[in-house]
C-alpha cells in the first residue's frame, strides 16, 4: 500500500527536516499564488469594463468585500474546475 508507505516515510523525518519541507511547501503555495495573481491582473487589464461587469460587480451584489471577491478570482484561476 502507498499510502502506508508515504506515512512511514514522513514519520522518519526529523523536526527541523519537517519544518523545512513546510517551509518549501508554503515558498511553492506563494509562487503559484503569486502566478495566479499576475493572471488576474492581465485579465483586468485587457478589458477593464467587461472585468468589473463580468466578475466584480455580481460579487459585490452578493455582498462580498473586495478582498473576498479577489480571493475568489484568484482561487478560480488557481483552481478553474
Amino acid at each position: 500500500m502507498k499510502t502506508i508507505s508515504k506515512q512511514n516515510e514522513l514519520a522518519s523525518f526529523s523536526a527541523e527536516q519537517m519544518e523545512h519541507l513546510r517551509e518549501e511547501l508554503r515558498q511553492r503555495i506563494s509562487r503559484i499564488e503569486l502566478g495566479a495573481l499576475d493572471q488576474v491582473f492581465e485579465l483586468s487589464q485587457v478589458d477593464p469594463v467587461t472585468f468589473n461587469r463580468l466578475w466584480i460587480q455580481p460579487l459585490l451584489a452578493e455582498g462580498l468585500s473586495f478582498d473576498e471577491i479577489l480571493a475568489q478570482i484568484v482561487e478560480t484561476c488557481l483552481w478553474p474546475n
